[in-house]
Parts: C-alpha cells; sequence; structure tokens
C-alpha cells in the first residue's frame, strides 16, 4: 500500500472517493381514469402493492397489475376501468386464450404452463417467451390482451 501511495505522489496522480448514492426513494406516477397524473413517492425497490394500496377507484380494474411488480424511478402506472374487455394473459383460462388470434390449445397449453412455473408475465412482451409466439402472433393479439 505505501509503494501504490509513493508511486501517485510521484505520478501526480490523484484519487478520487466515489461516494454512494443517497436517493432512498423514487418518484411513480399513476394516471387516473380521468387522465390526472398524481405522484407518489415510495422506498427504493419497492412494489407495486405498496401504490395500488394507496389507489381508492372502485371502478378500476385492479386486475391487471401484478403487485410483485418492482417500481422504478418514473415508472407510471395506468389507470382502466373495470369494463375493459381484454383478456388477462395472466389470470386467463384455457378457453379464453384459445379464443384469441393464432392461439390454439398447444400454444394456450404452454402459456398457462409457464404462468405456473415462472409465475405472471410482468409485461405484455413477456408473452413472445413462449415458443411459438413471434412478433407476427403479438402483434395480432396485444390490443386483446392484458396484464
Amino acid at each position: 500500500m505505501k509503494y501504490i501511495i509513493l508511486l501517485l505522489l510521484l505520478t501526480s496522480c490523484s484519487v478520487h472517493v466515489i461516494e454512494p448514492i443517497d436517493k432512498q426513494t423514487i418518484t411513480v406516477q399513476v394516471m387516473d381514469l380521468n387522465q390526472q397524473t398524481t405522484s407518489f413517492e415510495v422506498p427504493l425497490y419497492s412494489k407495486l402493492s405498496i401504490i395500488l394500496d394507496k389507489i381508492n377507484c372502485e371502478s378500476c380494474d385492479m386486475t391487471r397489475f401484478n403487485p410483485d411488480t418492482i417500481l422504478k424511478q418514473n415508472d407510471l402506472i395506468i389507470l382502466y376501468p373495470i369494463s375493459d374487455k381484454r383478456i388477462s394473459i395472466n389470470q386467463a383460462s384455457l378457453e379464453e386464450l384459445e379464443s384469441l388470434p393464432g392461439i390454439g390449445p398447444s400454444i394456450a397449453s404452454k402459456i398457462i404452463d409457464y404462468r405456473n412455473e415462472f409465475g405472471f408475465f410482468q409485461k405484455l412482451e413477456d408473452i413472445m417467451l413462449i415458443k411459438g409466439i413471434k412478433s407476427s402472433i403479438f402483434n395480432k393479439i396485444k390490443d386483446l390482451i392484458r396484464l
């Protein structure tokens, strides 16, 4: 260690100490049914369930969210009405999944098997992790599905 400091002194190098990041909270936005945005400050690495518990909206469809999703700085959570007719890829039955264009019994079973093995999908695009669902099928169903 003495030699390193001596070497630094002889070569006119300087040592910079990197300080840890102090920020212990993040800000998350929630857009309600009237397109009004509300900001929430939550602890770093909080789950979505913390925000969902703070929202009081009886006409909002809370089943579309995965409460275990870890929030990130500036996440935007958009609330939708319960009347939304899209199929939840995290809760749909085999028959509901088969009603989607390009999804037959085999792929519907793979979706359910994936859910059972790995848990809920975190975003709609994750459905393309299922063998047999490529971007062409995803583009056909993306407006018909939800989390």
